[in-house]
């Protein structure tokens, strides 16, 4: 057993009184095979009018925070305690068909991932196509997880980070081309990478002990 303890503080502030509207927050762990949420805590200040619990069409907890007044700093305040049995290195338990590539997702996962497939940058050039069929075995199947190890041990080890202000993620093209970014950055750049290559992947947020992170979650079976 091996219990985690997360405090999550995010605060806006604002030069003069805002007034807010509805937020979607997703800040409630799930329990899964490897983890249990022992307890959640979610203090919002200023205190919001209504607060209602949904899930979404993934199973996600989703808290609906409405308010009335206004006021010139907005603050979350997120308490964890997880149950974590944390896995010793990397396991790529895959379907049988989804072990080497190419392979093709089976039709009744297609309305769920189709999505999940589509290119969201514009490569005309291809340089995207390019770089990531740099990794695979030319003439013959490639190992599906040993490929994905590849393509993130070579993005961690040639590319360089650089904190980013700015909103959003940059073309993943820039990235390719400067050899730098921030976190997101590098998950945007391995996404469409895979995507490429026809696989599904989403963008998903998280917590190492005080460090947060961003990454890629790639659907292979």
């Amino acid at each position: 057993m091996t219990l985690l303890s997360v405090r999550h503080i995010t605060r806006y502030t604002y030069k003069a009184p805002v007034r807010f509207g509805d937020h979607r927050l997703m800040c409630r762990p799930r329990d899964s095979f490897d983890q249990r949420l022992i307890d959640f805590q979610l203090d919002i200040l200023p205190r919001p009018k209504d607060v209602r619990w949904l899930h979404d069409t993934f199973g996600n907890c989703i808290e609906v925070a409405s308010f009335t007044d206004e006021a010139d700093e907005l603050v979350f305040d997120t308490k964890i305690v997880l149950d974590h049995e944390p896995t010793h290195g990397p396991e790529f338990l895959l379907e049988s068909y989804a072990r080497t590539y190419p392979f093709a997702y089976g039709a009744e996962d297609m309305p769920d991932l189709s999505r999940l497939i589509e290119r969201q940058y514009l490569d005309t050039d291809h340089l995207i196509d390019g770089w990531v069929r740099r990794f695979l075995r030319q003439g013959r199947p490639t190992e599906t997880g040993e490929l994905l190890l590849t393509l993130t041990t070579a993005i961690k080890e040639s590319f360089v980070y650089k904190s980013r202000l700015e909103r959003g993620t940059q073309d993943p093209k820039l990235t390719l081309l400067t050899g730098r970014g921030s976190c997101r950055d590098f998950a945007m750049l391995m996404m469409e990478a895979v995507r490429a290559l026809g696989l599904a992947a989403r963008f998903v947020s998280g917590h190492r002990t005080r460090l947060s992170f961003n990454h890629a979650l790639i659907s292979i079976g």
